[in-house]
């Protein structure tokens, strides 16, 4: 959208290198707010790929959705 010209956006870091042609990219320094961040798959996806993330997910604190 935004390269489009049709909208703004606000992204996490791993996006930061993630260029276009004619869209300016500014770092937000003084933000303190956390942007929640979710994964989702398939249930009867098989791939070892996707277990071993799913079995990294699961040692982490991570907090409950509401």
């Amino acid at each position: 959208m935004v390269a489009a010209g049709v909208g703004v956006s606000i992204f996490g870091s791993c996006g930061h290198n993630l260029r276009r042609a004619g869209v300016t990219v500014k770092t937000l320094d003084d933000v303190q707010e956390k942007i929640p961040i979710y994964a989702s798959w398939l249930t009867e996806n098989p791939s070892p790929a996707l277990s071993t993330f799913r079995d990294f997910l699961a040692a982490q604190e991570l907090p409950e959705m509401d």
